[in-house]
């Protein structure tokens, strides 16, 4: 049977010597184009007879953990462990040869894991290609959730029974989402900070009515009405009003703060980031809102985060707001991209991850299909929405899947848009999970501070 193992191999098309993710990757995106095969090799408890083999298989390659490069000849080795492995499940499995190949491939996937898992992300930050894509490797990054928000924490989605498919602990493959571009940035990663126990977060409400206080412009010649281009009536005064606000939220202990959609022009922008250099940079990330510009000569709702020391993080609008009334959001939608910003502990080991959405991109199927898989440690999404029922369904619902927690900070006109909440903090714990403030419950403008590891109001 070893010829046969040399000739499956081969097809992987794998690199002489190869970085020891890619080659665990390979058998995990064979693992996922034969998910029905494994799961008929799991269903007769093959995994469970292979547990020695694998166990065997990371003896085998215990020295790869000194460079994380393998030659990958010796996993066709016809007396290696991994031999024996191919061999037993295909006695196991006599007439079902494409179930004992998953079972292989899966077992191989994990006994790599299991002698040098913690070294992918290493591998995949010295490549330094954070795009990534579909079915591509990449290191998901498991924060220290308990730390945060304690022990009573909601089921991790690996609890539920079929999550590791195609995925191990520590090496996981890019999802396939409706071309949705996906990104994992290790750009920021000692520039972020993970956030503490006692972390507080700032919403920023600096509008009491965001229609008659914000402008904007029709689009001449457009095939539908657009509209773009919107902005402060008083930019000047906002943008004052704003960093008044922040200092606020500095006074009052937040370490993190989010602006609503569109609440600032460019200059605006250009107005806190000068006030917040001149304080020092006293928060450790705010989430400026958004703005509309043009980036490449093509309008776009780029949202940017700046971190404490000046580094920053943008985000690119890619699902417009349409209204009957207003038309649609002239904007930019391609390319599509969420980004994960991975952030290191005080050891330089990655530790955390934040994600940044705009508004309506919450509520795109396949941006919560990337979520779910990618897993961030905190979602912080600034909106202007008067109607927000479903970001609070799809908010419960992106929590379950990922454990990840999601500030989002929106604005909405008083009247008939009271029952919109302009903050949702969502955090994966079993109870007190969500805290909704609603618009009709505050005064803007007006700077919300809230505990992120009990969700309280302070």
């Amino acid at each position: 049977m070893s010829d046969d193992l040399a000739s499956w191999l081969e097809g992987f098309g794998l690199d002489p010597i190869d970085d020891v993710d890619q080659v665990a990757g390979r058998f995990l995106r064979h693992c996922r184009r034969q998910a029905a095969a494994l799961r008929r090799a799991r269903s007769a408890r093959v995994d469970r007879a292979l547990f020695a083999d694998r166990r065997a298989l990371a003896a085998e390659l215990a020295d790869v953990a000194d460079t994380a490069l393998l030659r990958t000849a010796r996993l066709a080795d016809p007396a290696g462990a991994l031999a024996n492995a191919w061999d037993r499940a295909h006695r196991l499995l006599g007439d079902d040869p494409i179930a004992a190949r998953a079972q292989v491939a899966r077992t191989a996937a994990e006994a790599l894991d299991d002698v040098c898992g913690e070294l992918f992300a290493e591998c995949f930050r010295r490549r330094g290609r954070w795009l990534l894509a579909p079915g591509e490797p990449y290191p998901p990054h498991a924060p220290d959730l308990v730390k945060l928000f304690g022990r009573e924490l909601i089921t991790h989605p690996a609890s539920r029974g079929d999550d590791d498919v195609d995925r191990t602990p520590r090496l996981a493959l890019a999802p396939d989402s409706g071309g949705l571009e996906v990104e994992i940035s290790f750009a920021n990663v000692h520039a972020l900070t993970p956030p503490t126990a006692d972390a507080k977060v700032a919403v920023i409400l600096p509008l009491a009515t965001p229609t008659t206080e914000l402008t904007w412009d029709d689009v001449p010649g457009a095939a539908v009405r657009s509209f773009f281009n919107v902005r402060p009536r008083d930019p000047a005064a906002v943008a004052e009003r704003i960093c008044g606000l922040l200092d606020e939220a500095i006074a009052r202990g937040a370490t993190i703060a989010v602006l609503p959609e569109l609440c600032l022009d460019v200059a605006g922008v250009d107005r806190v980031r000068l006030h917040l250099a001149a304080r020092g940079w006293p928060l450790e990330l705010v989430a400026a809102g958004s703005v509309h510009t043009w980036q490449g000569g093509a309008p776009v709702n780029l949202a940017t985060v700046m971190l404490r020391g000046g580094a920053e993080v943008t985000h690119t609008k890619f699902n417009p707001f349409t209204s009957p009334i207003l038309g649609e959001e002239a904007i930019r939608t391609s390319p599509a991209r969420v980004s994960i910003h991975v952030v290191a502990d005080d050891r330089g080991r990655p530790a955390w991850s934040y994600a940044l959405l705009i508004c309506k991109d919450l509520l795109s199927r396949f941006a919560r299909d990337a979520l779910a898989e990618l897993r961030p440690g905190l979602i912080l999404v600034p909106a202007w929405s008067g109607k927000t029922t479903s970001f609070e369904l799809d908010i419960h619902g992106l929590i379950g899947a990922t454990q990840s927690a999601v500030v989002l900070a929106n604005q909405a006109d008083p009247g008939d848009e009271d029952g919109a909440s302009v903050v949702v903090v969502a955090r994966p714990t079993r109870t007190e999970t969500v805290t909704v403030v609603r618009r009709g419950d505050v005064k803007p403008p007006q700077c919300l501070v809230f505990h992120l590891g009990t969700g309280a109001v302070e």
